[in-house]
Parts: C-alpha cells; sequence; structure tokens
C-alpha cells in the first residue's frame, strides 16, 4: 500500500502566491509487499485446511462405534498372550483372555480326553497339539501356562503353576509336580525303541517305556532333551541344552552333554 506524504516547497521569491504542497509517494512501513501477503494468504489457507481436516479424522474416529475400536487390537493382543502366556498373570490379560480361554479348554475336553482343574490355566491356541484318548489321559492343575507350537501326546500330569513354553515336545507318561518351569523347545520322550535283535527293522520291534518323573519347583532350561526313565528331583536346575540321561538328585544343579553336577542350590535349614 502506498501513502501519501504532503511537502510543502519553500516560497519562491520570484511568486509572491502561497506554497503550493508537492505530493510524494512511498511505501508504508508496516505494510507487507503484495508478494508477501499471497504468501502468507497461501499458508493461512494451508493451515485452515489442514485443520479442518483433523476435525473431520477426530469426528469420523468418535463416530465409531466403542467395540470397533477396541477390537483393532484383539488380534495382536492374542498373538501376545499365545507366545507369551505369563503375561495372563497381569489383571487386565486375562480380563481380556477369560472367555476366550474358557472356549479354548472347553473345546479342547469335547475333542480329547483332557482335563483342565481350576479356572486361571492359560494354553494358547496356536500350533498347539494336544492328544489324549483312554488309558492316556492328559490333566493339567489350575495356574498353568502353556504357551504356543507345545506338543503333548499323553498320558501326562501338570501339577500347579507350571509353565510349559514354546515348541516343547512331550511324549507321555510324565509327571511333572508344581512351580516348575520348562523353557523353550524342551523335549522329553518318556518311551525307547528296543534294538536288541539286529536281523528285525527297529520299526518292528516293541517300544518299551518306564516314564519320566520331574519334581516340584523344578527348572529346566531351553532346549533341553530328557530320555526315559528319568527321574529330577524337586527343586533341581537344568541347564540349557543339556542331555538328562541319569537321575538328578533334589537341589542339585546339572549341565552338560551328557548332564552332570555342576553345583547345588542352599537348602532350606531343617
Amino acid at each position: 500500500m502506498m501513502m501519501i506524504k504532503v511537502q510543502h516547497s519553500t516560497p519562491s521569491t520570484e511568486k509572491t502566491h502561497c506554497c503550493q504542497p508537492t505530493l510524494v509517494l512511498r511505501k508504508h512501513p508496516f505494510r507487507p509487499s503484495l508478494r508477501s501477503r499471497a504468501l502468507f494468504s497461501s499458508l493461512r489457507k494451508q493451515k485452515t485446511t489442514s485443520s479442518a481436516e483433523r476435525k473431520v479424522v477426530t469426528a469420523t474416529k468418535s463416530e465409531q462405534p466403542a467395540e470397533t475400536r477396541t477390537n483393532k487390537y484383539d488380534e495382536q493382543k492374542r498373538k501376545r498372550l499365545n507366545h507369551m502366556p505369563w503375561l495372563y498373570d497381569i489383571e487386565k490379560h486375562k480380563a481380556f483372555a477369560m472367555q476366550w480361554q474358557k472356549d479354548v479348554q472347553e473345546k479342547l475336553m469335547e475333542l480329547e480326553t483332557i482335563e483342565f482343574i481350576g479356572g486361571d490355566t492359560f494354553i494358547a491356541d496356536v500350533n498347539v497339539n494336544v492328544f489324549a484318548e483312554r488309558g492316556r489321559k492328559i490333566v493339567v492343575n489350575n495356574n498353568c501356562r502353556i504357551a504356543a507350537n507345545v506338543y503333548l501326546h499323553g498320558p501326562i500330569e501338570v501339577g500347579e503353576n507350571v509353565s510349559i513354553n514354546q515348541h516343547c515336545h512331550m511324549e507321555g507318561p510324565i509327571w511333572i509336580g508344581s512351580d516348575t518351569r520348562i523353557g523353550p523347545s524342551t523335549s522329553i520322550f518318556a518311551f525307547n525303541h528296543n534294538f536288541d535283535d539286529a536281523e528285525t527293522p527297529v520299526r518292528l520291534q516293541k517300544v518299551k517305556s518306564e516314564g519320566v518323573h520331574i519334581g516340584k519347583d523344578v527348572w529346566i532350561g531351553a532346549n533341553v532333551s530328557i530320555v526315559d526313565g528319568v527321574t529330577i528331583g524337586s527343586h533341581a536346575v537344568v541347564g540349557i541344552a543339556s542331555v538328562v540321561t541319569k537321575n538328578i538328585p533334589e537341589y542339585e544343579i546339572w549341565a552338560g552333554n551328557p548332564c552332570k553336577k555342576i553345583g547345588e542350590r542352599k537348602r532350606p535349614e531343617e
């Protein structure tokens, strides 16, 4: 915008008339140029449009029913619990999964000879293969956690508060005491093939089985293999990637292939 400034000329000696004003045009010091005003107007329009778009998105979200907004995360919640079943100990996760778990366990009990005792057990529904028939029953006591990709073939009895992590493979007969933790990819094979007759293929010879007994409060690390006939005493610890071919007494720590004693846990004072 242009401003008009009035200047008075110096009286002329040759003229006796009054001084005539002179008009001088100059820019207003506080007004932006036309180019700046155009740019400012464009930016303000963009800002207004973005604000309007945000309002539309917010309104759209608020108009969605609460059930739709919640279900967006359900699949991921299930995946977390299937692979990290200890999260079921947290109240908010238990509230989310309780009905789901009830349905899963009821279906398993209809299809297989399996019994869930108590209402606090979690068993994943991703690649969990449970096979139990008459004479090879599976019993899972209260507050157990069974993760994804586990294979269970009865007879198996699992005590209270036991956790069986991912990719474990168990062929019964197996007895697991309460409060025991079994690391991922552990294998327990409570049977063995006969191979005494060299003239008969191993596949045609009978299978023998003594069973595997695991006591209370035992910690078995990841990738452990336990053969038929082994007893692991209560409160024992078995190191990662061990191969257990002998009995392990209570409170002892074993590791290696073949598994050997490497230490002891502190025993309670009698």
